[in-house]
């Protein structure tokens, strides 16, 4: 309510004394209040309102994702911005919560949920493994219009209360499964930040949905406990979904899922990995051998789409080497696209299959293979065009898009169980050389 000042009652109120005197004062003074409260709210009009009031007045916080990964909300009302944490936290608001009660290091999520907000379907159903603190979790809802075909799993018993308090005070629909994915039991072992999952005794419950709430004592007791262990279809069937789409971010548990249920690699339309090992980068590399197709790349974040049912196999590329084998250069075409409607560019040259085509040959793989020392990689590059002014050998011993040029400084792997992927693409500003015949 606005401040009523002294100089309006000396110029209003009615001179001389008396109760008549006193009564028209408030009279005016009720009729002043009438004027500047805010409109329908209340009979007296004051700055006190009642509780319906109250209501009306509070709208609840409008959680928007953003193509850039930030998370924001407008009317914010019911989350406080906490500024007692180390972590930054800016691109949620601070409006996420740890275990410890303080504002989590949502930043650290910026680049999951720039994929979710570019590429995940709204009409999706949707799985993620590795959900944590849950920002990327209600990221995932809000791309879906809040429709609730979204399940989300985490094993970690020590971060259960605070995503389900973050599930509520955003106002995020999702199902939650404390636990693991798979067909063996296995042990859950606190690792920093995360947690790692280790083989152990299979374990079994009439009720494996209300099991793994008693080891949460223990897990913050011994930092370590035992995750029960939920089939693909026992989740489909509890929530009466089928999913098409599914995230991992979940140190290093992908190839255990994908190897547990294969079925995945058919039934799912697009995947959004984090990798965080060679183990996961191998997994990556199998799915494109299958058919998949590299559809953007975020940091660590890979996205992919299930196009096996339309595409020949990488089985048909030339896996022999001979001297008509010549090399292109990936001129990173893709990457001076304009931006679409979508709002956004892929951060993703072409593959070596693509730059190949574009002079009607065929990616050799027996030549890629070959180019994992010094000296071959220079000869490849200045073949091409573009030499390497400095050289750096990543020494990676599983899947991955290269040699590759960023502008003179080249990358390439020695080790001898490096597995190069003619669907293999990298980042823009990274050139691929590609042997091509």
């Amino acid at each position: 309510m606005q401040e009523v000042s002294g100089s309006f009652l000396r110029k209003d109120a009615p001179k001389g004394k008396g109760k008549g005197g006193d009564a028209e004062l408030k009279e005016i003074m009720q009729e002043f209040l009438r004027k500047v409260a805010p409109k329908g709210k209340g009979k007296r009009g004051d700055a006190e309102l009642k509780e319906e009031d109250k209501k009306e007045v509070k709208t609840a916080p409008q959680w928007q994702l953003a193509l850039d990964g930030s998370f924001t909300a407008t009317g914010l009302w019911t989350t406080q911005t906490l500024t007692n944490t180390p972590f930054p936290c800016s691109s949620c608001g601070c409006s996420f919560i740890d275990r410890n009660g303080v504002a989590t290091h949502c930043d650290m999520e910026t680049n999951s949920r720039k994929v979710v907000a570019r590429w995940l379907p709204e009409n999706s159903t949707m799985l993620e493994i590795g959900a944590r603190y849950g920002s990327n979790s209600c990221a995932m809802a809000a791309k879906q219009k809040e429709s609730g075909r979204l399940v989300v799993v985490d094993a970690d018993a020590r971060v259960w209360d605070a995503l389900e308090k973050n599930r509520v005070s955003h106002t995020c629909n999702f199902q939650t499964v404390r636990g693991l994915i798979g067909k063996h039991a296995a042990k859950i072992v606190e690792n920093g930040y995360g947690t790692l999952a280790t083989p152990a005794a299979i374990f079994t419950s009439l009720d494996p949905f209300s099991w793994a709430e008693q080891n949460a004592k223990t897990a913050q007791r011994e930092g370590t406990s035992m995750a029960q262990v939920f089939t693909l279809d026992a989740v489909q069937q509890k929530y009466n979904l089928k999913f098409d789409t599914a995230n991992f971010d979940c140190e290093g548990c992908l190839p255990y899922v994908m190897k547990d249920f294969p079925e995945l690699q058919v039934q799912l339309k697009m995947l959004m990995i984090e990798s965080h090992n060679e183990q996961e980068e191998a997994v990556v590399s199998q799915l494109l051998t299958n058919g998949w197709e590299l559809v953007d790349l975020v940091g660590r974040q890979r996205v992919l789409v299930n196009e096996s049912q339309t595409r020949r196999l990488q089985g048909q590329d030339i896996k022999s080497h001979n001297s008509k084998a010549k090399y292109l250069f990936d001129t990173d075409s893709n990457c001076t696209l304009p931006v679409g409607a979508s709002g956004f560019r892929a951060n993703i040259g072409q593959s070596c299959e693509q730059v190949c085509a574009t002079k009607n040959m065929q990616c050799n793989l027996a030549g890629m293979k070959e180019l994992r020392t010094q000296a071959s990689v220079s000869k490849a590059f200045a073949a091409t065009g573009n030499p390497c002014k400095s050289l750096v050998d990543h020494k990676i011993a599983s899947y991955w898009a290269g040699p590759w040029n960023a502008g003179g400084a080249c990358g390439y792997s020695s080790h001898p169980d490096w597995q190069p992927n003619c669907r293999g693409k990298a980042a823009c500003g990274y050139r691929l050389a590609c042997s091509c015949q």
